[in-house]
Order: structure tokens, then C-alpha cells, then sequence
């Protein structure tokens, strides 16, 4: 089962991830860097992208864009995705424990 579904070549709708801490408290964008959502493809290869949104409460969001539908990026399959989060000179991936997953819908 996967925890968002995207129709292929369609911009909507936005995917919309909340981070927490290991405590449970919101990861707000004040205390990030820099963010980065990963999605495993399912050939293993990764497609990066940094999220359209300031983070507010922990929100995180990708709005797809056209260009996400083109020859090598996204395709129909489950995607693990990510979050890597800079804070400082740290970095770390988030969720760690229960990855979401994303699938692309093969357009009809």
C-alpha cells in the first residue's frame, strides 16, 4: 500500500509530508538548512527534488511539475521517499523507520 498516488504526467495533487523529531516534536523550517525529498526508484536509482514549501509546522511539500514526467525522471512504479535534512554541518534522512511511499499511476 503506498501512502500517495500521483496519475502519471498529472501536477496535482501536491504531496504533502510532515517531519518529526525522534520526540514527535514538528521538524520546523527555522532549524533546517537545507532539505532535499529522495525518491527511490524502483530500479534502486535515486530522483532528487527540494520541496515548494517553507516547512511551516513541519509541513513539507513537492508540487509535480511537467518537466517531472519526462524521459528519465518519474515513471510508473513505488517510490521510498525521503527526507534529507542539513542542519549545520549535520545531515539526516528522515523518515528513517517507516519510509512513505509514493506510486506513480501509469497514465490510461
Amino acid at each position: 500500500m503506498s501512502d500517495f498516488y500521483i496519475k502519471q504526467g498529472d501536477t496535482l495533487p501536491v504531496l504533502r509530508v510532515t517531519l518529526y523529531e525522534s520526540d514527535g516534536v514538528p521538524i520546523v523550517n527555522t532549524n533546517v538548512d537545507a532539505i532535499e525529498f529522495r525518491f527511490r526508484r524502483p530500479n534502486g536509482s535515486l530522483l532528487t527534488r527540494t520541496p515548494s514549501d517553507s516547512g511551516a509546522g513541519g509541513i513539507y511539500t513537492y508540487a509535480f511539475q511537467a518537466a517531472d514526467w519526462l524521459p528519465g525522471q518519474f515513471s510508473p512504479g513505488r517510490y521510498r521517499l525521503d527526507a534529507v535534512l542539513t542542519i549545520g554541518v549535520d545531515r539526516v534522512t528522515i523518515p528513517t523507520r517507516t519510509p512513505k511511499i509514493a506510486e506513480v499511476v501509469k497514465a490510461a
